[in-house]
């Protein structure tokens, strides 16, 4: 069972799909005997062409009711970004101060029209992750040990890295691409599926970096494996990228 450690989640994936099988499995593990007629302690809802601030007041009143069986009510909010921006004003009161019995699931294919005051208040589950492959034990700990050096390190050791790595760019960039995924795993509290062995210097790592941080640099790997297929210079795209990761040498 995952440990669900906040009140109010954001399931993000543009993949629906994928989207209400993992919730499907955080609901059935937090009330086992749930149907798929439902359950007293579920409520779903569902945009018509937005979700309004009636819908919110619905959930606030279920919330407030204590669980007919076992230990939470459960609501479920699909399609969260169409949450109008009154209605998100109303949810954020439910957010700042939840019933003990409350979990929130708000499923999204992006942030971007959640206020940022809204997002703040939730974890984060993300379904849009690159896929999960084997890196040998050897590789894994020299990517680990490369990237200390270009977070922690002098901005020289990323010219550096992009000369030594711009031969097999295309290789580097799926390891690279596949280590940040697990900083984010790691940094949104879900541990299960890492890619590397033994996270933990992964995690001193993650502690330093924002999850905003570390998103955009999964989005800028990917568009220079983009750049790559496109023909563009694999040193000069392996130093644009390196030159615009986080530092933390200060």
């Amino acid at each position: 069972m995952q440990v669900l450690n906040h009140h109010a989640y954001l399931l993000i994936g543009k993949d629906e799909k994928a989207v209400q099988k993992k919730l499907w499995e955080i609901v059935a593990d937090l009330l086992p005997e749930i149907r798929e007629s439902g359950h007293p302690d579920l409520l779903t809802i569902e945009p018509q062409d937005s979700i309004k601030i009636a819908q919110v007041r619905e959930m606030e009143k279920f919330l407030t009711l204590a669980p007919y069986s076992g230990n939470f009510r459960i609501v479920v909010l699909k399609n969260a970004q169409k949450l109008t921006v009154v209605a998100q004003h109303a949810l954020l009161k439910t957010l700042e101060e939840p019933p003990k019995s409350a979990k929130i699931f708000l499923c999204v294919d992006n942030e971007e029209n959640l206020l940022a005051t809204v997002v703040s208040r939730c974890g984060r589950l993300h379904l849009n992750l690159p896929a999960r492959i084997e890196i040998l034990e050897e590789e894994q700990k020299k990517s680990i040990e490369d990237l200390e050096d270009l977070i922690f390190g002098p901005n020289e050791k990323r010219f550096l890295q992009a000369k030594e790595v711009s031969p097999d760019a295309a290789n580097w960039l799926k390891n690279e691409i596949v280590l940040w995924r697990d900083l984010l795993l790691i940094k949104t509290g879900n541990l299960d599926n890492l890619n590397f062995q033994n996270p933990s210097h992964l995690q001193k790592i993650a502690a330093k970096l924002t999850e905003e941080e570390i998103t955009k640099v999964i989005t800028n790997l990917q568009s220079a494996q983009k750049a790559l297929l496109a023909n563009v210079n694999p040193r000069l795209a392996i130093e644009v990228l390196l030159l615009n990761f986080p530092s933390k040498n200060s």
